[in-house]
């Protein structure tokens, strides 16, 4: 391709799409012959050299060769040296072309030649490489884990669980928490736990709670394999009832992606109420246990029209009105509130006279 018409014999019109180095499609508008009188060391060689098939593409800034295209059509050997580009065919040499400096010593040119700053020296005269591997390392980033789409047929054919540690122990003592969420209905529970080994008894607690009231068997269940699901008698337990046990790659939280984001909306929605209710990290425990019963009881984006809760009892649950939401509101008392030892900073902010959410009350019948 040339920008150069004059370069050009028998041409004829021939408009063809070209998209350059900056993105930018630009258009041919003839397409012709030219005639090359090349020189080798200097001297002009007696024979011409005639390159058909080129385009006259008024965009361009340069002249451009492809010697792929002379390789595979015209029978071209191209040996690529430092400075320089021969061409041969048959054995013998048809021309030499030098290779240019513009584009590969970038620093050079944009700020010594320009003299932008001063005391930068070229540590040699070799050209750089103009595919800076550093640069390209820095700006390498994992990409989105597609999702399926594919939901469990029905309630417990699919649980997925995940511990979560808090930085910060409960006023129970708590330290972590272990949830687990339905794949068909979105229903998530979760339990507090001391240690991490306590996992396999929430496990049976959830197990024996859920067929139970559900009337159903527990056939999957999927974790991260961390090691609280990894012991002996858990996988032992889970053989023995009949349930597959799947895993998703360690270090890979996007494969757990149901459990993951619920631990984080859980984290999320119970943050903010510890913040608005001005009360200090040891009330996790509560809040957490406050949000997941508000969240069973409200539809989700899978569901507008029934709760999880409704889901998982197959239609014969009975909505829950604000009368009947099972409550303990506490005044709030900067002496009472806190256990002795607790920082009572924490309620330099609280408004005189409120009330605050504890905690849901599940074995009373009204509100405290």
């Amino acid at each position: 391709m040339t920008h150069c018409v004059h370069l050009l014999q028998n041409t004829r019109p021939h408009r063809a799409p070209i998209r350059v180095a900056n993105g930018l499609v630009v258009y041919s508008e003839l397409v012709g012959e030219i005639v090359l009188r090349p020189l080798i060391h200097g001297h002009a060689r007696s024979r011409s050299v005639i390159l058909s098939n080129v385009l006259y593409v008024p965009a361009l800034s340069h002249n451009l060769i492809s010697t792929t295209y002379l390789s595979v059509h015209h029978d071209y050997t191209v040996l690529m040296k430092e400075n320089y580009i021969l061409f041969k065919r048959n054995g013998e040499m048809y021309f030499v072309a030098d290779i240019s400096e513009q584009g590969q010593a970038f620093v050079r040119e944009t700020v010594m030649d320009k003299e932008l700053v001063t005391g930068v020296r070229l540590a040699s005269a070799r050209k750089p490489d103009p595919i800076c591997e550093p640069c390209l390392f820095g700006k390498l980033n994992a990409g989105l884990f597609p999702s399926t789409g594919h939901r469990s047929g029905a309630p417990l054919d699919l649980i997925h669980s995940d511990l979560k540690s808090y930085s910060v122990p409960t006023r129970e003592g708590w330290k972590h928490r272990v949830t687990f969420v339905d794949d068909h209905t979105g229903f998530k529970v979760a339990y507090h736990m001391k240690n991490k080994s306590e996992t396999f008894a929430a496990l049976k607690m959830f197990q024996a709670y859920a067929e139970t009231h559900w009337g159903l068997k527990i056939k999957a269940f999927q974790d991260d394999k961390g090691g609280e699901y990894m012991s002996n008698e858990f996988r032992s337990h889970l053989d023995k009832c009949g349930i597959v046990h799947r895993h998703s790659v360690r270090a890979r939280p996007q494969q757990n992606g149901t459990a993951e984001r619920s631990n984080r909306t859980v984290d999320e929605h119970s943050t903010a109420m510890l913040h608005e209710a001005n009360l200090p990290p040891a009330f996790r425990a509560l809040a957490v246990s406050a949000y997941i019963h508000v969240c069973n009881m409200h539809p989700t984006a899978r569901d507008p029209t029934r709760t999880p809760h409704e889901l998982v009892e197959a239609g014969n649950a009975e909505r829950t009105g604000v009368n009947s939401k099972k409550l303990c509101i506490a005044r709030q008392d900067k002496k009472r509130i806190y256990r002795p030892g607790v920082n009572s900073k924490k309620l330099k902010n609280s408004r005189e006279g409120g009330t605050i959410y504890v905690d849901r009350a599940c074995d009373c019948t009204g509100i405290m």
